[in-house]
């Protein structure tokens, strides 16, 4: 899966991060915009992460669930609304 955030304006190329995925052996990758990732890294590092992909990794396991009951695509449409992520 690839997931590309890129925010506006966009100031210099995106870096990639890459993360094992031990369970099925590959690696993902996700494209970062530079400064993005510079902030990620600085906020992992202060809060004790052993790497920035642990911190991605939690702060994605914690959006992602706020999803974990939506019955819906309808459902889903409506929890992306709530959270700001969609107008």
């Amino acid at each position: 899966a690839r997931l590309t955030l890129h925010p506006t304006p966009k100031r210099h190329p995106p870096s990639t991060t890459t993360t094992e995925n031990p369970m099925f052996g590959g690696k993902n990758k996700v494209t970062i915009d530079k400064d993005l990732l510079e902030r990620i890294k600085k906020i992992s590092e202060v809060a004790g992460y052993a790497s920035h992909e642990e911190f991605i990794h939690h702060v994605l396991e914690r959006e992602v669930s706020h999803f974990d009951e939506a019955g819906s695509d309808e459902d889903i449409t409506e929890k992306l609304k709530g959270l700001g992520y969609i107008s």
